[in-house]
């Protein structure tokens, strides 16, 4: 990785002692930053410039508890007044011998090249070596990923019946996950332990910028209809308030283009390889 601006350095040293107030890291790597600035200057209106800066990070721990990711969330939020947020890997380190195949090598090539941030002087980290790239099981997946994805907005769309639509989100967000996990694992080599549909979303982000525009999140209007995406097969166990018609149509109409976007970049990711 390249080195850190100061303002990236100081936001990666809070987030590492965020991190290491929650859980028992045994060492952290950043392996990837996205930051946002922007400002409004008119002749009506000024806003001082504003900075965003969202990191990824690659946690390996003494222990893991549920709900450890949600709280690392909230955390950061508070700390730094939303300027600073972070997509977390986390991995109990003792189970790391389980981890095979592409997501090895994505493993390796973290804790060879990321940024580290924080190593415990005791801790031991295995050695991920005598792996070699599988481009065929990437390959193999993605095309997997994508025929589920297929076939869940296939489902959507046939619905006819009235009043569906909290079923037709349940299944546009079914097919933004397989997106995602197939993305995921075709550019990077890794499986995901956590599936929150805006983790997945970020996680996307950082080798397909154009994910930001096709799902923003920003507004609150844009976060409100994108939290009728995140509704989850499970939801409907309870009576919801309806996403809208409208909700429905430009979810889907979005869910397709990103679609559209993994067919595209994961075709000319494969063809690289050739």
């Amino acid at each position: 990785m390249e080195k850190f601006t100061r303002h990236e350095a100081e936001a990666a040293a809070l987030t590492a002692a965020v991190i290491n107030g929650i859980v028992d890291s045994d060492a952290i790597w950043c392996f990837g930053i996205r930051s946002q600035s922007g400002r409004v200057i008119g002749g009506f209106y000024r806003q001082p410039e504003t900075s965003q800066t969202h990191l990824y990070l690659l946690v390996f721990a003494a222990a893991t508890q549920p709900g450890s990711m949600e709280k690392i969330e909230k955390a950061m939020a508070k700390k730094s007044a939303g300027a600073i947020t972070a997509t977390v890997l986390l991995y109990q380190t003792s189970k790391l011998s389980r981890v095979k195949g592409n997501h090895r090598c994505f493993l390796r090539e973290v804790t060879d090249f990321g940024e580290s941030l924080y190593r415990r002087t005791d801790c031991i980290i295995p050695e991920f070596v005598t792996i070699k790239l599988d481009v065929s099981a990437k390959k193999d997946y993605w095309n997997h990923c994508k025929y589920m994805a297929t076939c869940c907005l296939e489902a959507e769309t046939a619905i006819e019946n009235p009043n569906a639509e909290p079923m037709q989100a349940v299944l546009l967000h079914q097919a933004t996950e397989q997106i995602c996990l197939g993305l995921i694992y075709a550019f990077l080599g890794c499986r995901p332990n956590h599936y929150a549909l805006g983790y997945l979303l970020d996680f996307c982000e950082l080798f397909l910028p154009d994910v930001t525009d096709i799902f923003p999140r920003q507004s609150i209007e844009e976060k409100a209809r994108f939290s009728k995406l995140e509704l989850r097969m499970e939801s409907l166990r309870y009576r919801l308030s309806h996403p809208s018609i409208t909700d429905i149509e430009i979810l889907r109409s979005r869910v397709h283009s990103f679609l559209a976007l993994g067919e595209k970049e994961a075709g000319k990711k494969f063809n690289e390889g050739k």
